[in-house]
C-alpha cells in the first residue's frame, strides 16, 4: 500500500459500457477526490451485494466527503454482453467500466474478488481489501472519513 495508482496503471484503458475506451491513470489524475475502485463480476455474487450496499451509501460518500466509485467488471467475453443489461437494471449511481483484457486487473495485482481499493486524494493507495462481508462498506466509510480529516 502507499503506492500512487496514478503511476500503477500508466497507459491502462478501460471501457464505459458504450465502448468509449479512457485511459485509467487519466480519470484517477482528473479526480480530485477520494476513489473507490473495486473489481467485480457479474457472476460474483458477493461483488453484487457490495456495490449494492455501496450505492445505497453512494450519495453520502459523493456528496459528503467528495468520493467517487469506479466499478470495474473483469467479465470476460463470455459474459461480458450480458454487462449493460445487468448494470442497467441495477440503476447504480457510479460509474462502471470494463477491464476487458484484464490489464488494470493485472497491474494492480487483483487476483479475487471483489477486490476493493481506497485512494486518497493525492492518489496514494491507502487500502486495499478483498472479499466481502455484509458490513465491510462502513470501514470503507470510516477510512474516507478518515481522509477528511
Amino acid at each position: 500500500m502507499g503506492q500512487n495508482i496514478v503511476s500503477l496503471t500508466s497507459n491502462t484503458q478501460v471501457k464505459d459500457l458504450k465502448g468509449k475506451a479512457y485511459v485509467f491513470s487519466e480519470l484517477a489524475q482528473q479526480d480530485q477526490g477520494i476513489m473507490i475502485v473495486s473489481f467485480w463480476a457479474t457472476w460474483c455474487k458477493p461483488c453484487i451485494q457490495e456495490l449494492n450496499n455501496l450505492n445505497d451509501l453512494y450519495d453520502e460518500l459523493s456528496e459528503d466527503y467528495d468520493v467517487t466509485l469506479y466499478a470495474i467488471s473483469i467479465d470476460d467475453a463470455r459474459t461480458a454482453k450480458k454487462l449493460m443489461p445487468f448494470v442497467n437494471g441495477k440503476n447504480w449511481d457510479f460509474m462502471v467500466y470494463k477491464d476487458e483484457n484484464s490489464d488494470l486487473k493485472r497491474k494492480l495485482g487483483v487476483v479475487n474478488i471483489p477486490h476493493t481499493f481506497i485512494v486518497d486524494q493525492k492518489k496514494q493507495i491507502v487500502y486495499e481489501h478483498t472479499s466481502y462481508v455484509v458490513g465491510d462498506e462502513y470501514e470503507y466509510l470510516e477510512i474516507v472519513e478518515g481522509l477528511n480529516q
